[in-house]
């Protein structure tokens, strides 16, 4: 399923994101990590060849960050097979206690 697709993951520089990026590239994949953590990213894919992985810094709520990582894929792999939006964040609280703020970044991000 993954061999010689061209998969951008977001938040891939941990947990779920993280372990889709690194099994896309074990299964054959070209992959486009996307998070707001380079170094964490990096990390990640360090033992893999530099050519099946481009490794963009992506903050999800930034439309302009959002059209860079598109280009960036099609400029690399000359095309997008999948995208897996898994960038994600929570929060604990209160509906009473709950600052709009923190609600509108969930939402923004997720």
């Amino acid at each position: 399923m993954f061999e010689g697709k061209v998969v951008i993951i977001t938040g891939a520089s941990s947990g779920i994101g993280k372990a889709l990026a690194v099994e896309g590239l074990n299964r054959g994949a070209h992959v486009v990590l996307a998070a707001r953590n380079e170094a964490a990213m990096k990390e990640a894919v360090r033992e893999y060849d530099p050519e099946n992985y481009l490794i963009v810094r992506t903050d999800v709520t930034k439309q302009n960050d959002c059209r860079n990582l598109i280009r960036k894929a099609v400029e690399c792999f000359g095309r997008i097979d999948a995208l897996i939006n898994n960038a994600g964040i929570s929060m604990r609280a209160l509906f009473n206690d709950l600052d709009t703020s923190v609600m509108e970044q969930v939402m923004s991000v997720n």
